[in-house]
């Protein structure tokens, strides 16, 4: 059972809950889903409660996973294409309650955030980075200036000493160079703030920094409340929007009945992957429609029971498969009841 005031700060700000310490049996499941049928993979569970929060696949095909409390922690999973791929605990990370994001600088150097929280708000001055680098030793990067609720996370396409910061309280993202640790606004929009309508105050989530096929970045977002995900031109190399840059483009935007938008992948023909975390469902937009319409999971099926990050591998012939996070639906259980542990599963799409 959660302590009263985690419960709250995760009901407030849709942050994760812990991931734990046992797998569970490996399971192999289909699901039917538009006429579709999608091969699925439970690559490993958790046990209950826990929240597996976001994932990032490296170059040898492996998966780093980031959870939180009752330790902030850094999963691995090995040899995810295998028929039995083995999860080893990389880090539990000091003095911060709450792991969330993780993003890829260069080749075995990454980069992760956590943050503390008493009660229901961040306390201020706890947002660590920390760079973790598997061709060497941890090295930990903390920042002193405090920004509200960070959640998404992007490297450059240009810049492999700075990240982007997603601020869903205060709706901006913060550039943050992690050698000197100097923090700016890199950019402040009405499409990122939370929308009157939300539930919590809480608007840009999932955040992608993308090089087109011209060579111009592009930087995704998710307004979770408005279930929509937008993108503007920015520079690749200080996350700035360009100069006479109109209004932000929506890509993708969810059916009616969808409640919150977490964070997404960008599909390499150009479409777009999004985790429905209330409705466990994992979303789809083509480039013709930009409708994210159901195509794995659904509201009542714990197979995705509130997801929340997904990746797509990286390795020869694992290009189709994408990684979920699931948070076992620890807030809004399934049917108002059904919750389950974390899980991290690989769907052939």
């Amino acid at each position: 059972m959660l302590p009263l005031h985690r419960f709250l700060f995760l009901c407030l700000a849709i942050l994760p809950l812990a991931a734990c310490a046992y797998r569970a049996k490996r399971l192999t499941l289909q699901e039917l889903t538009s006429g579709r049928t999608f091969v699925t993979n439970v690559l490993d569970q958790f046990t209950s409660p826990s929240w597996a929060k976001n994932l990032a696949v490296c170059d040898n095909g492996d998966i780093l996973i980031t959870v939180i409390a009752p330790s902030a922690s850094l999963y691995r999973i090995a040899n995810p294409q295998c028929s039995n791929p083995t999860t080893t605990l990389v880090h539990t990370f000091p003095n911060v309650e709450s792991l969330l994001r993780i993003a890829e600088l260069q080749p075995n150097l990454f980069v992760v955030v956590g943050i503390n929280a008493s009660g229901v708000v961040a306390i201020p001055g706890t947002g660590f980075l920390w760079s973790v680098n598997f061709s060497a030793s941890f090295r930990r990067q903390s920042l002193r200036k405090l920004l509200l609720y960070r959640n998404g996370m992007t490297a450059l396409p240009e810049n492999d000493g700075d990240v982007l910061l997603a601020d869903s309280f205060l709706g901006c993202v913060w550039r943050i160079d992690i050698h000197t640790k100097a923090v700016n606004i890199a950019m402040k929009l009405s499409q990122m703030e939370p929308p009157s309508t939300a539930l919590v105050p809480i608007g840009i989530n999932g955040i992608h920094a993308k090089q087109n096929p011209f060579g111009s970045t592009v930087l995704y977002w998710s307004n979770s409340f408005e279930t929509t995900i937008y993108s503007i031109g920015i520079d690749g190399c200080t996350g700035a929007m360009l100069s006479g840059q109109q209004e932000p483009q929506v890509r993708a935007r969810a059916e009616d009945g969808y409640l919150f938008v977490d964070d997404f992948a960008m599909v390499s023909q150009g479409g777009i992957r999004a985790a429905a975390n209330f409705n466990n469902t994992v979303l789809y937009a083509s480039t013709q429609s930009h409708i994210l319409r159901p195509v794995v999971g659904s509201e009542n099926s714990l197979l995705m029971a509130g997801c929340t990050s997904y990746s797509f591998g990286r390795r020869a012939g694992r290009d189709n498969v994408l990684y979920v996070t699931n948070s076992g639906a620890e807030v809004y259980p399934v049917n108002g009841a059904l919750t389950m542990g974390a899980s991290v599963v690989a769907v052939n799409v």
